[in-house]
């Protein structure tokens, strides 16, 4: 009986893991995309530390700020990676319905 529940819990951790690295390959994808490209017009920025632990790039506004992330919005080329040489760890496209915005 208790090989049954075995094999139960480790298919459910592999489909744990399977579906952790296909989410965290697809937000990945999107941050190298968005460094790529910059095409958002603004941006969800994940920082190690509170706002007043890094200066802000100039050409930067925060829109909106909730302790480490905030969403930022940039006018001139070169924001995104500004925003990474300020500390920020995962810059990511701030879209208005969510992770997938059917536009």
């Amino acid at each position: 009986m208790s090989s049954i529940i075995e094999r139960r819990i480790k298919g459910a951790a592999r489909v744990l893991g399977i579906a952790s690295l296909i989410a965290g390959g697809w937000m990945l994808a999107n941050a190298a995309i968005l460094a790529a490209t910059e095409k958002a017009d603004a941006v969800l920025v994940l920082f190690a530390g509170p706002v007043g632990s890094f200066p802000l790039p100039p050409g930067v506004a925060i829109l909106d700020w909730d302790g480490r992330s905030g969403r930022f919005v940039g006018t001139e080329p070169g924001y995104v990676a500004d925003l990474y040489r300020s500390g920020a760890l995962l810059v990511l496209p701030a879209r208005g319905g969510g992770c997938v915005a059917f536009r």
